[in-house]
């Protein structure tokens, strides 16, 4: 907080000025969330071993570390006491879609975009005991396929399930204050780096 001097009167933004900003980062917030949402016909990560996933629970390999996510039926899911077919947080997809899986902490982790998820994974990945743990770059340490974490569809369904339900297991999930959120995102995919996440996956800036 900047503190002023009797002479230098406190001047607060007007209400107007700060709905437009609020909106102004709202829409080209949605418009990249929008633009890097995965799609059937383009792949935004560019991971060439993408197309493995076009059947998410297939044995196909997730990682360098040859994990698996299990052949699953709907079938599968008859009798469990929360998880069913299809639900999101057992879908391999956005990133940040699924939580984290922690088998030593019995701990089940959401991240969210723009609230300490690099340095949560970065802690995680830490507790796994991966040497390259602080390493931050185009893939580490968001990309499932590199990072070697665990997620809830790299196990079976009952399994899963007996993690989002058994009360010795811990889930949590962080939030944020909404307009800093915006804000935050703002400020890092559009003002900062010199806006090369609007360059690469929304539109062209000179």
């Amino acid at each position: 907080m900047v503190h002023h001097g009797a002479s230098s009167p406190r001047r607060s933004p007007s209400k107007p000025s700060l709905c437009g900003a609020y909106i102004a980062s709202f829409l080209l917030t949605s418009l990249l969330i929008l633009s890097h949402r995965p799609s059937r016909h383009h792949n935004h990560h560019h991971d060439p071993s993408q197309h493995k996933f076009r059947n998410r629970h297939s044995n196909a390999l997730v990682s360098q570390n040859k994990r698996q996510m299990p052949t699953v039926f709907p079938g599968d899911f008859k009798g469990l006491k929360l998880l069913a077919y299809g639900d999101a947080p057992y879908q391999f997809g956005p990133w940040d879609n699924a939580p984290i899986v922690v088998l030593s902490r019995k701990l089940l982790f959401w991240t969210t975009p723009k609230v300490a998820c690099t340095v949560f994974k970065k802690l995680f990945r830490r507790m796994e005991g991966y040497a390259d743990w602080d390493v931050e770059n185009n893939e580490l340490p968001h990309n499932p396929y590199k990072n070697g974490l665990n997620y809830l569809y790299h196990f079976k369904p009952a399994e899963a399930d007996a993690m989002l339900t058994d009360p010795s297991w811990t889930r949590a999930i962080f939030v944020r204050e909404p307009r800093e959120r915006l804000l935050s995102a703002y400020l890092d995919k559009v003002v900062g780096n010199h806006s090369y996440y609007v360059r690469k996956h929304c539109c062209s800036i000179p």
